[in-house]
């Protein structure tokens, strides 16, 4: 909450503020559910373009494509992906978005300590509080970023690579 309020009430000018940026697009998108549900979750799954610069609705977004026609992996849209999914389960706060991003950057740091012991072979619950009190990770996986994303991802790589080491069932379908 307090990267969003820092980004709210001291850089003023949202549309420079990446919080807000994504979130808007992402409220862009969510428009389109209400109008258009197949054409959204077509979108929204990547199999239509109609954000890209031959799109219909390539006017809505200001951050879906990179600049310059870069044809780059653009992480901008998975954030935004996300912001459009859970304004369909929130009443579209940015402070609600916050809390659901925190919740997975706090799922994931938990999850990666939760790892991390099993590969150090330490106590659980330190791993676990070393992780979530970690300066830079406490303050940038609580954002509606994509840092909690690229943390939740990170975490379940570790997870399945130590389950493929076990060579559970599990771990092979993980």
């Amino acid at each position: 909450l307090g990267i969003v309020a820092i980004y709210t009430w001291y850089y003023t000018d949202l549309s420079k503020a990446d919080v807000y940026r994504y979130y808007f697009d992402g409220m862009a998108m969510a428009k389109l559910h209400a109008q258009q549900p197949s054409e959204f979750w077509l979108n929204w799954l990547g199999l239509a373009q109609d954000f890209d610069y031959d799109g219909k609705y390539f006017d809505q977004m200001a951050n879906w494509t990179l600049p310059y026609d870069n044809r780059m992996y653009n992480n901008n849209r998975i954030v935004i992906r996300i912001h459009a999914f859970f304004a369909l389960i929130s009443d579209r706060s940015i402070w609600q978005h916050s809390l659901l991003f925190a919740w997975i950057g706090f799922g994931a740091s938990y999850a990666l300590g939760s790892i991390l012991a099993r590969w150090l072979k330490v106590r659980s619950d330190w791993s676990i509080l070393g992780t979530l009190f970690f300066p830079s990770l406490w303050l940038w996986a609580s954002a509606p970023l994509k840092e909690p994303i690229v943390l939740a991802g990170m975490a379940l790589c570790l997870w399945s690579a130590w389950f493929l080491s076990k060579k559970s069932w599990l771990g092979i379908l993980g």
